[in-house]
């Protein structure tokens, strides 16, 4: 299965062992894949209670190929396609918030450009196709992300990241933020929120206006991140994003104050994508080294909102 033409990669979940699918695409390497290989879903389906299925498949026009990370809009002034979740975990029922950002903005994706946010609600075993559209104005490249957060407990998060490649063919330079906080790290890849400047501990509840979120980078190479925080009020969530573009050399740490992010919160989470704006792939397909993942931490109650 591992080398045959219809690839499939599962990643596991921590703690809930729920696996999550990817890549999984018409079997053409060389002409954009029209439609989802179903034969090689179906054999994610016999895994049994093999978790949450997701993948994105762009229009054929975007002239991606099966790894469906690098898309080329040339004229066209959209981006379309379609997004494949299904639920074939333990549960008899799941639901989802999806949402799409575009360089890290959220955008109005859903329901032809009209929503912000699409809830889905899957029975066990079922799948939707959810449609996806975004606007491409500007000469640069961008990243685009999708991100399903569960409103059911005990179910991963799941999320989709591209690049849009325009006629430019170039990123927009951005300059990282500098900090002081930035000190020695000698821990794991870690994201956690505490009252704590310089500890990094994880704590179940944090006091909003002495809220931190501590990122550390345990590799060997340079770090960037841009980072989404998922707000819940009263039951309503809302996702946002940090404005600001960080970097971290090797074995370095930050810890950012949140208080702002935070007004009207009951609950948080804070998800880290790991080097925005770069290339995914290189000209022949081939995933690159660097780190293109999301961290994301706990679940967090805030008080004192």
């Amino acid at each position: 299965m591992k080398n045959s033409v219809r690839k499939i990669s599962i990643y596991r979940c921590l703690i809930f062992l729920v696996l999550c699918c990817t890549n999984i695409y018409g079997k053409s390497d060389t002409l954009p894949p029209s439609d989802f290989d179903w034969d090689t879903i179906n054999d994610f389906i016999k895994f049994g209670k093999a978790g949450i299925l997701g993948a994105f498949l762009g229009d054929t026009r975007l002239d991606s190929n099966r790894n469906q990370l690098t898309f080329y809009s040339r004229e066209l002034d959209s981006v379309e396609g379609r997004f494949l979740i299904g639920n074939y975990t333990g549960h008899k029922r799941v639901k989802y918030v999806l949402a799409c950002f575009v360089d890290y903005q959220i955008l109005n994706c859903f329901n032809d450009g009209s929503s912000e946010t699409s809830e889905v609600t899957l029975s066990q075993e079922e799948r939707k196709i959810i449609p996806i559209k975004f606007k491409v104005n500007g000469e640069y490249n961008v990243d685009f992300l999708i991100i399903g957060i569960p409103k059911t407990k005990n179910v991963p998060v799941i999320s989709y990241r591209g690049v849009v490649i325009t006629d430019k063919d170039e990123f927009k330079s951005r300059n990282p933020k500098e900090d002081e906080s930035i000190r020695e790290y000698l821990g794991r890849d870690l994201v956690e929120a505490n009252n704590s400047k310089f500890e990094m501990n994880p704590e179940p509840v944090i006091e909003r206006e002495r809220s931190y979120l501590h990122i550390g980078n345990s590799s060997g190479a340079k770090n960037g991140y841009k980072i989404i925080y998922a707000i819940w009020f009263d039951g309503a969530l809302k996702l946002v994003s940090d404005s600001s573009y960080y970097e971290l050399q090797p074995r370095k740490s930050i810890a950012l104050p949140i208080a702002e992010h935070l007004n009207k919160s009951n609950a948080f989470q804070a998800f880290v994508i790991l080097n925005p704006y770069i290339y995914l792939e290189d000209g022949s397909g081939i995933r690159l080294e660097s780190p293109t993942n999301i961290i994301e931490s706990r679940k967090i109650k805030v008080i004192g909102s």
